[in-house]
């Protein structure tokens, strides 16, 4: 189980191992206007790579939005985003990346996954 207080992060890029099961990495988002979006202050994506070929857990301090990467065989071609497979339009643009929306708790993570969480005002 891993947890971070908001009042802890006071880092720009900062990487932990976690008894060699998982890996966890946060960053400082930079405020970037987007078209579809507002812009986001203060914000952190932390990345977790979990290792391991059983589920693992995290404590989020705060809301967050979810972005799970799976594969039904960990070496196969398919990769899921959020349970939805990815893949590229007719005319080969790429499709668009959408999280899933993810109350502060407990959040389950699946074996041999990488997640990236996106949490706003968190610094």
């Amino acid at each position: 189980m891993l947890f971070f207080s908001k009042r802890q992060v006071q880092v720009v890029n900062h990487c932990i191992e976690s008894e060699g099961k998982s890996r966890s990495c946060l960053k400082c988002r930079e405020s970037v206007p987007d078209s579809n979006r507002p812009a986001i202050d203060n914000g952190i994506t932390l990345l977790v790579i979990n290792t391991q070929a059983e589920p693992a857990s995290l404590n989020l301090p705060s809301d967050a939005e979810q972005y799970t990467l799976t594969s039904n065989e960990l070496e196969g071609t398919q990769v899921l985003l959020n349970g939805q497979e990815l893949k590229l339009g007719s005319d080969d643009e790429l499709p668009e990346l959408i999280g899933s929306p993810v109350p502060s708790g407990d959040v389950n993570l699946p074996a041999t996954s990488i997640t990236f969480f996106t949490l706003s005002d968190a610094m």
